[in-house]
């Protein structure tokens, strides 16, 4: 935990001090970092983070123990849905309708 405090205060120092001395040098070209790091960030958390939006508690829980959980938030789940708007059958996945 020591470690963790150290490296996030010695990483604070450098973005306290480097970018004035970067922006002296380098001039606009220095934001070009700050477009790549966020876009690289964008580019994670579309292929390696789980959608959990509309899910229960327990479909999440289901989702996290799959083998791929990315893929299985992919997927996309079939019901039946009656004329009166309550569910008339929902599938196990393994007997697609």
């Amino acid at each position: 935990m020591a470690f963790l405090a150290f490296m996030n205060n010695a990483v604070k120092v450098m973005n306290t001090y480097v970018p004035p001395i970067a922006i002296a040098n380098a001039g606009w070209k220095y934001y070009l970092l700050y477009v790549f790091w966020d876009a690289f960030g964008v580019v994670v958390i579309y292929f390696f983070f789980v959608e959990t939006r509309g899910w229960s508690l327990e479909e999440i829980e289901d989702l996290f123990q799959a083998k791929n959980p990315v893929k299985a938030s992919l997927e996309k789940k079939r019901i039946s849905v009656a004329y009166d708007g309550t569910i008339a059958h929902v599938p196990d996945g393994r007997d697609d309708v």
